[in-house]
């Protein structure tokens, strides 16, 4: 029965080697995914953002044209010719 007990205790040592060793570069890998997780939020956050600001420009710029009516047909303006001063 003595080594049947010692057999496991030497499996035992294994495991407990196994986890301490993977244990780190696993919580490395689930803490890098939930980083590039949390960057993959911020970025869409921020991209929500920009399409937000740039819809309400829009909106703005459309209706200060809406209002401003409309501006006509261009007319021709004169302009007096240039003169030069002597020296």
């Amino acid at each position: 029965m003595s080594d049947q007990r010692e057999g496991l205790s030497i499996v035992g040592v294994g495991i407990a080697a196994c986890a301490a060793c993977s244990a780190p570069p696993v919580i490395a890998l689930l803490a890098g995914s939930g980083a590039v997780a949390l960057g993959g939020v911020m970025f869409g956050l921020l991209g929500v953002a920009v399409v937000a600001a740039a819809s309400l420009g829009w909106v703005v710029i459309r209706r200060h044209r809406r209002r401003a009516g409309p501006g006509g047909e261009a007319q021709p303006v004169s302009v007096p010719a240039p003169t030069r001063r002597p020296r």
